[in-house]
């Protein structure tokens, strides 16, 4: 998970730069209609921010679990097992 997120921020990062480049020599109103209003460009933010939430959430349910911290730790897990 943590390199399809590297390489989402390294696209938008490459995306942003070209956006730039057109905004300098075609105009803003050229870089608002062609990258930054289209669908792909909302979508891109979007998988981002999706992927930047599911692994900072990961992250701190493990330091959680494994750290002793008040929300949580290993002394408290309980397991139970049901038979049928």
């Amino acid at each position: 998970m943590k390199k399809i997120t590297i390489a989402s921020y390294l696209l938008i990062i490459l995306v942003l730069a070209a956006a730039t480049v057109v905004e300098k020599f075609e105009g803003s109103d050229t870089a608002y209609t062609m990258i930054y209003s289209s669908l792909w460009f909302k979508i891109l933010w979007g998988v981002l921010v999706a992927e930047s939430y599911v692994e900072k959430h990961t992250i701190v349910t493990v330091a959680c679990l494994f750290h002793g911290h008040p929300l949580g730790s290993v002394d408290n897990i309980t397991f139970s097992v049901q038979s049928k």
